[in-house]
């Protein structure tokens, strides 16, 4: 089997390179499109995110008293255990700061302050 190539005219090079340089426009058109509506998605999910994150505040305040109270009321009854409440308070401090629940909202919030600015930056990849 044997292919020959052909020389190719100049009109038929130009319709070629018209299709691709359209098909070319055409797909940066769609990506840059896909990519705005993409952005809009975000923002509205970081919105969300920030407002339940609000919305748990008031109870991060009543699970702290609720430790409290109960480290509080157990230590009590302990009779002979004495305690340094200013040592007690740093513990309780250390405590809430690196419990899970802590932890994850810093990162929610972090990510939620880091994020929309950055993602409005035109940054092309690849």
């Amino acid at each position: 089997m044997r292919s020959e190539a052909g020389e190719v005219s100049e009109a038929e090079w130009q319709a070629v390179h018209g299709a691709v340089s359209e098909a070319i426009t055409r797909l940066i058109d769609f990506r840059t499109q896909e990519g705005a509506m993409l952005r809009r998605v975000f923002e509205q999910k970081i919105g969300v995110i920030g407002d339940l994150l609000r919305e748990v505040d008031p109870y991060e305040q009543e699970r702290v008293e609720k430790i409290r109270s109960r480290l509080t009321e157990n230590l009590k009854k302990i009779s002979e255990c004495e305690y340094d409440r200013n040592r007690l308070e740093q513990e309780l401090i250390y405590y809430l700061g690196s419990s899970t629940s802590t932890r994850r909202r810093i990162g929610w919030r972090t990510t939620l302050t880091y994020f929309p600015p950055h993602a409005r930056q035109r940054a092309r990849t690849g």
